[in-house]
């Protein structure tokens, strides 16, 4: 997209870095007053007012050649849509970000939870306690592990969750999250029913097992029980 371009260079802790600011245009309306008094509505292209977040920038270490960078995907000529500045212009390739990571491999190991209909719903409810006692234990998601940890026993699941975190790159990563709220969603467990209902257990409830009790019915299905309810609300 067309813009300004504003290249700097600047020195900190004795390293000299490259800027690359991208100043690209947001259309807008200005309200012109011309000499014979008449005045008018005008839509024009303006650069970034001051204060505002630029989109598009790069700064670039000079001595280890690293880079840091925020861009956006644009539609090429081509109908696809691209980061072209890390990828056409720097050429170079960033690692994911932790919260990133985390949200491929929570989705990766529901979506297998999921896949296998008639799985017991306890075996299920498992796997997502073991991702949370692995990241409470640990501090930090080793993904080798904790395939080992959920699909071990199974060959065809872990060969799925195998190729999965493979297809992402992530065999091999182990990342921790810095905020809370990325792996608040681990406290609990969600199960929705194919009658629309929803029930919310929180995770340490499931653990003790004192209070909530899944049975496997000889014909198919489960039953969820919950013991114990001193009071109750409807929300």
């Amino acid at each position: 997209p067309a813009a300004d371009l504003i290249v700097v260079s600047f020195q900190l802790h004795s390293v000299i870095y490259l800027v690359l600011l991208k100043m690209n245009y947001k259309d807008t309306y200005v309200h012109k007053e011309g000499e014979n008094e008449v005045n008018d509505i005008v839509k024009q292209r303006i650069m970034p007012m001051g204060g505002a977040k630029l989109t598009e920038a790069v700064i670039v270490d000079l001595l280890e050649h690293k880079v840091q960078l925020v861009e956006k995907k644009y539609e090429m000529l081509t109908g696809d849509k691209i980061n072209y500045i890390s990828e056409r212009f720097l050429q170079c390739h960033a690692d994911m970000a932790p919260k990133k990571k985390f949200q491929i491999l929570n989705k990766v190991i529901t979506d297998i939870n999921n896949r296998y209909e008639n799985e017991p719903l306890r075996n299920r409810m498992d796997a997502r306690s073991k991702l949370r006692e692995e990241f409470a234990e640990k501090n930090e998601f080793r993904v080798n592990e904790i395939g080992d940890r959920i699909f071990g026993d199974d060959a065809e699941k872990k060969s799925f969750f195998d190729y999965q975190m493979e297809r992402h790159d992530m065999q091999y990563d182990k990342f921790t999250v810095g905020k809370e709220n990325t792996v608040k969603g681990l406290e609990y467990i969600t199960i929705e029913t194919d009658a629309g209902i929803e029930i919310k257990i929180p995770i340490e409830e499931y653990i003790t097992k004192e209070n909530i009790e899944i049975i496997e019915e000889p014909g198919g299905g489960s039953t969820v029980v919950i013991r114990n309810i001193e009071q109750a609300r409807v929300k």
